[in-house]
């Protein structure tokens, strides 16, 4: 059985990969900005040409952000870097800024209600990689708060939600989700323990789910909860959720 990335290591790399925001708190894991509406996945949205010989391959299936519909794609193509971002710009005009450090650069910018992101790389041989994503814009003030388009299917009680991927997975939808509370993890874990139980969770086998010890990996009907938590700041936790939800 091959090893799965550790959750909040796979999210840090999507949100690093695509040049998402982050949050203070998780600087070096890369933890997204909330958001508040969820709209559909945009059949339409197709990412700029590359130049001759180059080609796209998606990112993911069904990838949402806070509940936001991520359209997102990894490249490589012929030509340097400096080549190959002049080219995206001419192709996209949202990709108009640029920020450049050793052996990549960022693109990046907003057209037609989006924010569009790319990140490329060196590749070698005359050659770059990258990704690049598209991600709607729209009213932020919400937070972590659902709204009656989207309702996340688990929520961590009193704890505020940093960061959320949702994918499609071999037929099955995905949620990985970064949580800070105030309580410290050993309290927070006999409370959220109890209030899984009262619910109807029930412990799994940790081969059923993707990360953890046995006492952390959940299932309830359709469902499969794998959790960690573990200290950050002062007393407080921070907490990673992967749920699945089969079929």
């Amino acid at each position: 059985m091959s090893r799965r990335p550790h959750p909040t290591l796979r999210a840090a790399w999507t949100v690093l990969a695509l040049g998402l925001p982050a949050q203070p708190w998780l600087a070096g894991i890369g933890a997204g900005t909330a958001v508040a509406s969820a709209g559909a996945p945009a059949a339409d949205v197709v990412p700029p040409s590359l130049p001759p010989g180059g080609h796209y391959a998606a990112l993911g299936t069904a990838l949402r952000i806070q509940g936001r519909p991520l359209s997102a794609w990894v490249f490589e193509a012929p030509g340097s870097i400096p080549v190959v971002a002049a080219w995206l710009t001419g192709q996209q005009p949202a990709l108009r800024d640029m920020w450049v450090v050793p052996g990549s650069a960022v693109l990046g910018g907003v057209e037609q209600g989006r924010h569009w992101v790319a990140r490329l790389f060196d590749a070698g041989w005359g050659r770059t990689r990258g990704t690049i994503s598209a991600l709607p814009l729209g009213d932020m003030s919400g937070a972590s708060a659902p709204t009656q388009s989207w309702q996340r299917p688990w929520q961590l009680k009193g704890g505020q939600l940093r960061f959320e991927l949702q994918s499609r997975v071999a037929g099955d939808t995905v949620f990985e989700q970064v949580w800070t509370h105030a309580a410290p993890p050993a309290h927070l874990r006999r409370t959220l323990w109890r209030d899984l139980r009262a619910q109807g969770w029930r412990p799994a086998p940790a081969a059923d789910v993707s990360i953890g010890d046995p006492d952390q990996n959940w299932s309830r009907e359709r469902q499969r909860l794998s959790l960690v938590i573990a200290p950050i700041g002062t007393g407080g936790s921070g907490v990673t959720a992967v749920l699945r939800v089969r079929g």
